[in-house]
């Protein structure tokens, strides 16, 4: 009787650990192929590195923000190989919204070279900021803000249309790191 007790104990213990590796196993290889294509995300170093080496083209892009005339707008990439594309939500007085905006040719090669030589994927104005946007996963996002009014930021003032979460100062002002986190924004962490 004893030896059937130890017999049943084996076998269920070995059963055990087959479903155990048949879902871990599987569940890492995922994990690690998802961060081989996605990556991991720029240090804040980059970011800063990468800011004093394209200054110009960066306080370029802030001017155009500036003086655009919009509250916002998103600059970006129709598709990997796709045009340059601008957009605006703001809201018109017949209660539609502007849509696709044209940008003239000095513009729309600052923003190639934003987008496809930098490779960042957007450049957003809201709010009181820009956010360039160039990392992100399912849950996090990283980039560089640039602050319109100079405050310093407070990351529970600053939340629409993104939950800051970290913000860190750059050398310059009105410059920081960011990370955001989609989920708590759209309402996905319920």
């Amino acid at each position: 009787m004893k030896k059937i007790n130890i017999i049943c104990v084996s076998i269920l213990g070995a059963i055990l650990k087959s479903i155990i590796l048949i879902i871990f196993i599987p569940g890492l290889a995922i994990s690690i192929l998802f961060t081989v294509i996605i990556g991991f995300p720029p240090s804040q170093m980059k970011f800063e590195r990468e800011l004093r080496k394209n200054e110009e083209y960066f306080n370029n892009i802030v001017i155009f923000f500036e003086e655009c005339g919009y509250e916002k707008l998103s600059v970006y990439r129709d598709n990997s190989d796709g045009p340059v594309v601008a957009f605006s939500s703001d809201k018109l007085e017949d209660g539609g919204f502007v849509g696709r905006i044209v940008l003239d040719v000095d513009m729309t090669k600052q923003f190639e070279y934003l987008l496809i030589k930098l490779k960042y994927r957007k450049a957003t104005k809201e709010n009181n900021y820009i956010a360039f946007h160039r990392w992100a996963d399912m849950d996090t996002g990283v980039g560089i803000l640039y602050l319109l009014n100079g405050e310093e930021p407070k990351k529970s003032e600053i939340n629409e249309p993104m939950k800051f979460i970290k913000i860190r100062k750059f050398y310059l002002d009105n410059w920081y790191y960011y990370e955001d986190q989609y989920k708590i924004t759209r309402g996905m962490n319920k």
